[in-house]
């Protein structure tokens, strides 16, 4: 019986893990085997600042599969485009990396586009974008309706 304090290693290691989703479009696909699905998402979520180093055994283990097919299975991911795999011979490590919609964006990502965003703006001169509001009916002040009613005329003027 399974102890719920004795978890194995591979429960124990960081990961972007709060529980299991997986997108419809990996879940349905005919393109991948239940394994494939597995994988992907197992290198999905142990993919972080520096790329998923597990190595074939923690696949296998956790699937109980043995390594061969775990590593056939990582090909066949990264020959359908979901991950790319980085060896480096030097330092005997690889690493795993979800590629494409599914790449996770770094802080230093987002802090880059930030920074063109204004280099952008200043070279544009581009406004910041306007607030909009999402009410169609009058301020209550003006009408003295309620916020939350939209009058029939209104609607229909923004229907035709």
């Amino acid at each position: 019986m399974y102890n719920v304090g004795m978890a194995p290693q591979y429960l124990n290691q960081q990961r972007d893990f709060k529980g299991v989703y997986i997108p419809k479009e990996i879940w349905l696909t005919p393109e991948l085997t239940g394994y494939e699905r597995l994988i992907f998402m197992e290198v999905y979520s142990l993919d972080r600042k520096f790329g998923c180093i597990a190595k074939n055994d923690h696949f296998a283990e956790w699937l109980g599969i043995g390594e061969r097919q775990v590593q056939d299975y990582l090909k066949r991911l990264k020959e359908k485009g979901l991950i790319e795999i980085n060896i480096n011979k030097a330092k005997d490590t690889r690493t795993i990396r979800a590629i494409g919609r599914y790449a996770h964006v770094t802080d230093e990502q987002i802090a880059e586009i930030g920074f063109f965003k204004k280099q952008l703006s200043k070279k544009w001169k581009l406004q910041p974008p306007r607030q909009v509001t999402r009410d169609f009916a009058p301020a209550p002040e003006a009408s003295g309706a309620s916020s939350r009613e939209i009058p029939h005329h209104s609607i229909d003027r923004h229907m035709s």
